[in-house]
């Protein structure tokens, strides 16, 4: 999730986050009941969003019978993500590791800038966990690889938008009047380094004119269905 540039200069703190699979039939509504988080010196308010954002996204994978497989790292900065200055969270593939701004540091960083054209509040930054949540979970499920970013954005920003406050979302909905991508085909790498929100929205509106938005993402995680643009991450 990134934004536009900005200066910040201080000393990387970090939390480790662990979230573990849930097993079946377990409530997915309540926040924390297998997601472990060591939460060190930081806010008990973070705790909570993290672990919202985490319960949401998975909730949004298995609707659709797809699982958590292991756990996830999660640290989270209380300033810049080193070398990211651009970005609220950071998915690494290689590492298998999320690195997420406190919600603070994202109120802070997003000050001068907006994520979706809106200033950072709760729900927008549990919709940023869902988001990245989102990637590793895709990631353990992708079957082609290196992965397509194509494919890992297009999923992240569904996951996101969907389990979004509808309130949230709607007025982001609002806020871009783009239509849906027509096909695979346009959602290009080109349009998502221009405009990620716009491109998040876009994929979000596809995915709800679909017939069975589930099996189209099953067939990207399969690769079933290949971005004609992957630039493989």
């Amino acid at each position: 999730m990134r934004l536009n540039p900005f200066l910040c200069l201080a000393a990387l703190i970090g939390i480790n986050v662990i979230v573990e699979p849930v097993a079946a039939g377990e409530d997915d509504q309540s926040t924390c009941p297998k997601i472990l988080v060591d939460v060190g010196f930081e806010s008990e308010r973070d705790r909570a969003l993290v672990c919202a954002g985490a319960a949401k996204a998975r909730a949004f994978f298995r609707s659709y019978g797809i699982e958590l497989k292991r756990r996830i790292r999660l640290r989270l900065h209380q300033t810049e993500i080193e070398n990211r200055a651009l970005h609220i969270g950071l998915y690494d593939a290689k590492k298998d590791q999320i690195d997420l701004l406190t919600f603070e540091q994202a109120k802070r960083q997003i000050a001068g800038d907006s994520l979706f054209g809106m200033q950072m509040d709760e729900p927008l930054y549990v919709s940023v966990v869902v988001h990245e949540i989102a990637h590793a979970i895709a990631g353990q499920n992708l079957e082609i690889r290196p992965s397509s970013l194509i494919a890992h954005e297009y999923i992240a920003y569904v996951a996101q938008l969907s389990t979004m406050e509808p309130e949230t979302c709607s007025k982001i909905c609002e806020r871009y009047e783009s239509t849906a991508f027509e096909s695979v085909g346009e959602m290009s790498s080109v349009y998502y380094a221009l405009d990620p929100s716009g491109f998040g929205v876009k994929a979000f509106r596809h995915h709800q004119a679909l017939a069975d938005p589930g099996q189209f993402i099953r067939d990207l995680l399969s690769g079933a269905i290949q971005p004609i643009s992957p630039d493989w991450e």
